[in-house]
Order: C-alpha cells, then sequence, then structure tokens
C-alpha cells in the first residue's frame, strides 16, 4: 500500500511504541482508550480490558502519574489493540527494569507467536537482541551496515578486549565500534 493514498488504512496496519511517553500526560488510560476507539477502525475493546487488568494498569489514573515501564505498557496496549499487522518500537525497553523489561520481550515474543505479525525493534539494548530478534539490522551513521539472522551476526561479529597499545590503525578499520578505556 502506498503511505501516502492510503494513509488510513497503512496506520491501522501499524501499532508504534517510542522510549518517550507520548500519551497525553493529564488524561487518563480509559479516556486514552476511548479516542482511540474512535480514530481505529479495528479497535478492540475487549483486548484492551484485559491487557490493562493482566497488566495491572490503572484505567482511572492520569498517565502522567504512572510509572515508566506502566506508561511503554500502555503505549504497548494501545498499540496492540487496534490488531497491527507491524509494530514499529524505538527503544521501547530503555529506562526500564529488568523484570520491566522480560515482561515487555514477553509480550512481542507473543504478538509474532502466530508469524503473521512482524515487529521492527530499534535498540542500543544489545542484550534484548539475543532474546526476540530472528533478522538484525546493523545502522552506523544512518546507513545499512549488515542485515543478517542474528545466528550470522553472532558468528561474524564479537566483542573483544585487551590493552590499548595491542590494537593498531591496521586492524582498528575492521571495528564497527571501539571503546579505549584508561
Amino acid at each position: 500500500m502506498d503511505n501516502l493514498d492510503d494513509e488510513i488504512a497503512v496506520k491501522n496496519k501499524i501499532g508504534y511504541v517510542s522510549d518517550e511517553c507520548y500519551l497525553f500526560y493529564n488524561t487518563t488510560l480509559a479516556r486514552t482508550a476511548a479516542a482511540c476507539e474512535m480514530a481505529y477502525e479495528n479497535w478492540d475493546k475487549e483486548k484492551f480490558s484485559k491487557l490493562i487488568k493482566a497488566w495491572n494498569l490503572p484505567e482511572k489514573k492520569k498517565i502522567g502519574a504512572l510509572s515508566k515501564g506502566m506508561q511503554t505498557k500502555a503505549m504497548l496496549a494501545i498499540a496492540l489493540c487496534h490488531k497491527p499487522e507491524l509494530l514499529i518500537l524505538d527503544e521501547p525497553t530503555a529506562g526500564l527494569d529488568p523484570v520491566a523489561r522480560i515482561e515487555i520481550l514477553d509480550i512481542l515474543r507473543e504478538f509474532v507467536s502466530d508469524g503473521e505479525r512482524s515487529v521492527l525493534f530499534s535498540t542500543h539494548i544489545t542484550g534484548d537482541l539475543d532474546k526476540i530478534a530472528d533478522v538484525i539490522t546493523l545502522i552506523i551513521d544512518g546507513k545499512i551496515r549488515e542485515s543478517m539472522s542474528i545466528d550470522m551476526i553472532e558468528d561474524k561479529y564479537a566483542v573483544i578486549s585487551g590493552a590499548n597499545d595491542r590494537l593498531t590503525r591496521e586492524n582498528e578499520k575492521y571495528t564497527i565500534g571501539l571503546r579505549r578505556m584508561n
């Protein structure tokens, strides 16, 4: 579909969650859900109710009063409840405690479990990738450097450490990231 000619249909097929809460801080999750119900043609009110109960999200509390983890789950509930085919997630686990990160990754695994839906997951937390990714696309300075299965990435790249004087200019060109410690 063309994203300009078919804008509404395309947006109905995509769910989005960012690292920063984009929901109105001065309103409640219940009021946000009511607005979403009017905006999305496939809004599943029952699924939304089940998710917020399962995730212990308070419907009547203002979104600005929720923890970062709860805000992320609220955005994810909204993104999931209009039945998208693609979830686009920008650093969804950044700033979350380890338990909340695991819960979010579990939710994403369940979302893709039927093989009919996909997640595009942007993150700097590489430990999350091996728990959820099938394919990794490595972007450096806005350019795609690699795009391959996680197994191929693990075979091709490694983290190495050692004395600073062991890294020469000649072998430095083979690095994709370098951090020198004093």
